[in-house]
């Protein structure tokens, strides 16, 4: 191992010089980090064109997630310095009775017409319903005491049309990764930085690569045109499969379809074998015994009821498939079903978690992108355990 490390060393070394990537300084040849461009949680790579050398202490900053978040605020301030119709960058704006403190405050003019921005800038690249409603909750108490201010939200992902939707609604901007791109094109290929890559995966030359896959999008529109209901069934059913193997294989093993438990009962739609040893998957594996992740496709009308998840807790076992089932369905779930869900982790330990179409549809946005759509089901969890 300390060879191969060596080895990467060396050609990074040849292909970059002794100097830090992030902070440009000279390198100390008894402490030299490799950082990867794309971090792994992101779906990045062990491949050379995905690593730079940098030293330590930028190694420890680019790996944590608040000192990334503020690295991405301070890069979109750069961006906006650089960019003639954007001034007066600060952090807080006085409102009738207070100060107000926000991520980002700034003017935009554009055709003689000045506006302030009050923005809230996320590093993360995905999101749930819960969290979009959290970041709407937020964004709406900053309108309520700035009237006169435009609200936006900055972040370096892509969301689902009923995301974004949900945003307009609300009268918020959204300024992601497509948006970012397209208004400071000239100023993130200038920079040319280990963030420019990052966050926007430019190359060596300081161009932007090309990650969409028609695939995905593709994927997102026959999901959109399945209709719903028992006619339909195999339809839907089919098409989860297809989505499950496109969204995480090879991290897991190819679904296999129409099992059944010893007794000819409890039938679920999918089991995908888990034998990954790195991100969510080995933690669920070990935290909910999950060498098998069982999945359920529900093509209802409405949303999942009590028995649907009573269904899917029955199939989940300790000593066979494991404690951990997932629920994709087209409306979600209802009351009823949540209350099953809690009995279900509370007193038995069994973890279910529910995946709706704006779930799915921002999951292949993610992949499409080049990040982690498992990032999904983490959140999901972390929703679900922080609600009891």
């Amino acid at each position: 191992m300390n060879n191969q490390r060596e080895e990467i060393i060396q050609k990074l070394t040849e292909r970059d010089g002794m100097y830090c990537s992030s902070c440009g300084k000279l390198l100390d040849t008894e402490h030299i980090a490799i950082e990867h461009i794309i971090p792994k949680t992101y779906g990045g790579t062990d491949e050379l064109h995905n690593l730079l050398l940098v030293c330590p202490k930028c190694n420890a900053l680019l790996g944590s997630k608040p000192a990334l978040t503020l690295q991405f605020k301070e890069y979109i301030e750069d961006l906006l310095q650089q960019h003639s119709s954007y001034s007066n960058i600060r952090s807080n704006i006085k409102t009738e009775d207070s100060m107000l403190d926000a991520d980002l405050i700034f003017e935009r003019t554009t055709n003689n017409k000045t506006d302030t921005i009050i923005a809230e800038i996320s590093v993360d690249v995905s999101y749930t319903s819960d969290r979009i409603a959290n970041i709407i909750e937020l964004l709406n108490n900053y309108k309520n005491r700035c009237p006169f201010a435009k609200i936006a939200f900055i972040f370096p992902g892509e969301l689902s049309q009923k995301y974004m939707r949900t945003f307009k609604s609300e009268g918020i901007e959204v300024w992601d990764r497509q948006y970012l791109e397209s208004t400071f094109r000239n100023q993130i290929i200038s920079k040319k930085t280990i963030l420019s890559k990052m966050f926007f995966y430019t190359t060596d030359d300081g161009s932007f690569s090309t990650l969409t896959k028609d695939k995905y999008l593709e994927k997102i529109e026959e999901l959109k045109g399945c209709p719903r209901g028992k006619a339909h069934w195999g339809h839907y059913q089919r098409l989860v499969g297809e989505i499950i193997e496109m969204l995480f294989s090879p991290e897991l093993e190819i679904p296999v379809s129409q099992s059944k438990d010893q007794y000819h009962r409890n039938r679920r739609d999918y089991t995908i074998a888990n034998y990954a040893t790195s991100n969510i998957w080995s933690f669920l594996r070990e935290r909910y015994c999950a060498e098998f992740i069982v999945v359920d496709a529900k093509n209802s009308e409405k949303a999942i009821t009590k028995q649907d998840v009573l269904q899917i807790e029955n199939y989940l076992k300790q000593d066979g498939t494991g404690l951990f089932g997932i629920i994709i369905a087209r409306e979600g779930i209802g009351h009823p079903a949540s209350h099953a869900l809690r009995d279900a982790w509370i007193h038995n330990k069994k973890m279910i978690v529910v995946l709706n179409d704006d779930d799915i549809e921002q999951m292949l946005l993610d992949k499409k992108n080049g990040n982690d759509p498992a990032k999904i089901i983490r959140k999901k969890i972390e929703d679900f355990r922080l609600s009891i």
